[in-house]
């Protein structure tokens, strides 16, 4: 059995041969055209736009640890210029007097070797003996008092920095030496954040008139 394709291909062969049978002998025929290659000029590319030169990166700078205290204008540091006015204000004149100043801030070390010598001491109460030894209203207030809460007086983690602070303690939560005090504040951040927004459910109404 032949195939279609088979048949094709004796086909084309007859009539090959039948073309030279009647090719007369001794006649060269003309050779077919050698095919034409024709190329095209390529416009060259654009030249890129020059870019602008890249600046050298400016060096990071580490602010020194008393950068509150110095001044824009003689340190190069943005503080509050406390050095400065201490020393435009005060000069070499010596202090008559002593005197006492009340910081409302966050909780300090008191055994700090720094600060010890420099804090105010109530010779009136006597430290860690539980009682209210110059009736005040407050025990144990011989450095001073925690006004925003802690076992007397004592400022244990500083509650206006407990956001910071349980932030710090997720970026280290792989450190073992921080779970314990992070799982703590951890606890201590969803109860205070619990105890705010039910403060707030409660003052929403009296805020916004909403009864």
């Amino acid at each position: 059995m032949i195939t279609s394709r088979v048949r094709v291909t004796l086909a084309l062969v007859y009539a090959g041969l039948a073309l030279n049978a009647c090719t007369p002998q001794g006649v060269a025929t003309a050779p077919a055209p050698a095919p034409v290659i024709v190329t095209t000029a390529t416009a060259p590319s654009p030249a890129a736009a020059p870019q602008a030169p890249v600046g050298a990166r400016t060096p990071y700078r580490t602010a020194p640890a008393d950068w509150h205290l110095l001044d824009p204008a003689s340190d190069g540091v943005v503080g509050v210029g406390a050095r400065r006015a201490m020393t435009e204000l005060l000069g070499n004149a010596a202090p008559k007097r002593m005197i006492t100043v009340a910081v409302i801030d966050g909780g300090v070390d008191t055994a700090h070797t720094t600060l010890r010598g420099a804090l105010y001491l109530n010779a009136r109460e006597t430290p860690a003996n539980g009682r209210d030894d110059d009736a005040n209203g407050y025990v144990d207030d011989a450095r001073g008092w925690n006004f925003i809460g802690g076992a007397s007086g004592n400022l244990d983690d500083e509650r206006l920095e407990l956001t910071r602070l349980v932030a710090q303690c997720r970026a280290n939560s792989n450190r073992s030496a921080v779970r314990t005090p992070c799982t703590t504040l951890e606890r201590e951040f969803t109860a205070a954040r619990a105890d705010a927004v039910a403060q707030w459910a409660g003052l929403r109404p009296v805020v916004t008139g909403d009864d």
